[in-house]
């Protein structure tokens, strides 16, 4: 009995470090600094790991234009999108004439956008909301739309910062 129940505790030590790393990844992804080719497959063996989602992506344009800060921002957009537990996920990140823009496509369940936004914020659960105010608060322009059994389109696009710093 002792035994088993080590080998429980053990699991569950190993899901929890397991959550952490995925957590820490996703506030601080290592390799964005050099572009969003690594962090972007590092993300894709997790997500495969523990949704068994396909995360596939496309980039275009100078990328290596955008500033670190902003490539986080849009690196923990992907990351909250690739969460969902859709089957696939499909993300193209563009920088054309000074304007990042990010397509992200899923052929998940699908949901009520306002319904689903309202409840969020009842439970306390801000992704969406968070998403939202990271590109406003950059100048940017953000849509959502979802078909319940079809999946979800999540775009955006902000103006490539040029401050120092960012």
């Amino acid at each position: 009995e002792a035994a088993g129940e080590l080998k429980l505790a053990l699991s569950q030590l190993r899901g929890g470090l397991s959550e952490v790393r995925s957590l820490l990844f996703g506030l601080s992804p290592t390799g964005i600094d050099m572009g969003f080719e690594v962090p972007l497959k590092r993300l894709a063996d997790q997500v495969k790991r523990s949704w068994g989602t396909e995360l596939t992506w496309k980039l275009t344009g100078k990328l290596e234009e955008v500033p670190l800060l902003q490539r986080g921002n849009v690196f923990k957009a992907v990351v909250n999108a690739a969460k969902s537990g859709a089957p696939h996920v499909k993300v193209t990140i563009g920088n054309s004439r000074r304007i990042v823009r990010v397509l992200i496509i899923d052929d998940g369940k699908g949901f009520d956008v306002e319904k689903e936004k309202a409840a969020a914020r009842e439970r306390g659960s801000y992704g969406l909301q968070n998403m939202e105010e990271r590109v406003t608060v950059q100048g940017g322009e953000f849509a959502v739309s979802s078909v319940i059994g079809k999946g979800t389109t999540i775009s955006f696009k902000v103006p490539l910062r040029t401050g120092k710093g960012e």
